[in-house]
Formats: C-alpha cells, sequence, structure tokens
C-alpha cells in the first residue's frame, strides 16, 4: 500500500491571499505541478486537502482547476479535518518533533513568530 502525503491547496499549491469564496481558486505557484509529480514518482498516494467548505461541487471545481493545471492526485480531501498521511505539505505547517530534537520547541517557536510576522500584501506572487 502506498504511503500518503497530505498537500494543503490554498497558499501551497495555488495563490491565496484571502478568502474571497469557495469558489475563488488562485494560479499555481511556481514548482507545484513539478512538487506534485515528484511525489508520484517517488511512489507516494497525494491527498489534496483544504479548510474550504465540504461540498460534492467544490470538490469538482478543485479538481477541474487541479486537473487543468496539469497537477497530479490521487483524492481532495474536504472533511473539516486533517486526512491521514504520513506527512503534510502545508503553508501554515510548523515541524515540532521533542521526542528527536533537543530544541524543537524552540524552533517551532520561531517558526511560529515568522509565520506570524510574514506579510503578503504588496509581495508579488511565484505563479507560473
Amino acid at each position: 500500500m502506498r504511503k500518503t502525503v497530505a498537500v494543503d491547496f490554498d497558499g501551497t499549491l495555488c495563490y491565496y491571499e484571502h478568502f474571497e469564496g469557495p469558489f475563488k481558486m488562485g494560479e499555481p505557484l511556481k514548482g507545484a505541478k513539478e512538487f506534485l509529480q515528484a511525489l508520484r514518482d517517488e511512489g507516494f498516494r497525494i491527498v489534496i486537502f483544504s479548510c474550504r467548505p465540504k461540498s460534492e461541487q467544490l470538490r469538482d471545481a478543485m479538481g477541474a482547476h487541479l486537473d487543468k493545471n496539469g497537477m497530479v492526485y490521487d483524492k481532495i480531501f474536504l472533511e473539516g479535518h486533517k486526512p491521514p498521511a504520513i506527512a503534510f505539505v502545508d503553508d501554515r505547517a510548523v515541524s515540532c518533533v521533542p521526542q528527536e530534537d533537543k530544541d524543537a520547541f524552540k524552533d517551532a517557536l520561531l517558526a511560529v513568530k515568522k509565520l506570524a510576522n510574514r506579510k503578503k500584501k504588496g509581495k508579488k506572487p511565484l505563479t507560473r
């Protein structure tokens, strides 16, 4: 059975500044298509997840957006919680593994502060 990697849609695969409605989808970010293909080539099952509202119409629209832009995936997950996976790729993720790294909490706090101070406004998105 292939191991699953969950990849966030907004801000990770596609440009996202703020919520503009469930059916507004940003342009693919530079490297996103290649990243998903690399995951596929490594044998992973790819689940795209989002905090967008759960609906079949939205799932279909997201799938059409990914397909139109040549992005490979196995499933779109809109369930209001994270899907089961061995790894999560997300623009707001902070890794913290204190069982393996004595500085994990200190490093995680620095990463949280960096995320909190990140300014998006005025930056040109790295789309294709």
